[in-house]
């Protein structure tokens, strides 16, 4: 039985939830296994479209920093995720993610996914959110690419894959925190919802994606996926060396030390 992710059937429909609020859903190991789980699980069942949200004041607040800290890193690091085999995430509408030995991961899910994002999406809760084909947002959400101030260079793609404004892929890539109504204002979300009505309206869209012809979605999805831009090679290989060289940097470690230290005397410790 999964300790951290929920798994909720509703007839053509299911409501993945990350269930570790006193972490915000922060993605450690123990998260990203039972999450790919849970993708699987849609993946391989009749379910047609899949709510993924999170308990709690956070979506996600992305990479697990006690987990990076406890494996003995000084700096932004991510996990080793080859062993954890998710459809979803991360994945080719990831941004590019890549596993320990730089292979790319590539999305392999034919279904559509909402994302309900109920509060704070930082760093890889961000673009987990916005890897979803419709994203729902409540009033209270917000997203920021965190790790821009824990002196990691990520987030400057989101923009590109998504096909947003110079200034807006800009305000994202220079770590600009952004509210629901920002969001959808440069078009990162679908819709802004008051917080108690949040599922509900995810669960509508469903109901309304998995009540038309079945094939005819999944056609359209894998044709619009396909349109998602791709990185051109030498700026994708120019990103790694940017990550690998400023992330080991004496500046860098400090502000993820100094992040660290800051929030571990107002985190909950398991």
């Amino acid at each position: 039985m999964a300790q951290y992710v929920d798994y909720e059937t509703h007839d053509d429909i299911v409501v993945i939830r990350l269930n570790r609020p006193d972490r915000l859903n922060a993605m450690g190991t123990q998260v990203l296994s039972e999450m790919a789980q849970a993708f699987v699980e849609f993946e391989q069942g009749n379910a047609v479209v899949a709510i993924l949200t999170g308990t709690g004041r956070a979506f996600s607040a992305g990479m697990d920093i006690k987990q990076n800290i406890e494996s003995g890193n000084v700096h932004m690091s991510p996990i080793d995720i080859r062993p954890l085999v998710n459809p979803f995430y991360p994945g080719l509408a990831g941004f590019g993610l890549k596993d320990a030995e730089g292979v790319d991961i590539r999305r392999t899910l034919d279904k559509p996914v909402i994302s309900a994002v109920n509060g704070v999406a930082c760093g890889g809760g961000m673009l987990l959110a916005l890897q979803a084909d419709i994203c729902i947002a409540a009033q209270t959400a917000s997203f920021e690419m965190s790790e821009v101030r824990l002196g990691l260079p990520i987030g400057w793609n989101v923009g590109y894959r998504l096909n947003l404004s110079h200034h807006a892929t800009m305000e994202i890539a220079l770590g600009g925190p952004m509210n629901a109504q920002r969001a959808l204002q440069v078009g990162l979300v679908n819709e802004v919802v008051p917080d108690a009505q949040l599922l509900e309206s995810a669960m509508s869209w469903a109901r309304r994606i998995a009540h038309m012809p079945t094939s005819a979605v999944l056609a359209n999805r894998e044709l619009v996926d396909k349109l998602i831009p791709k990185i051109p090679a030498d700026i994708a290989a120019l990103a790694d060396d940017n990550v690998d060289r400023i992330s080991r940097s004496p500046e860098s470690q400090e502000a993820f030390m100094r992040f660290y230290e800051k929030n571990r005397s107002s985190s909950p410790e398991d």
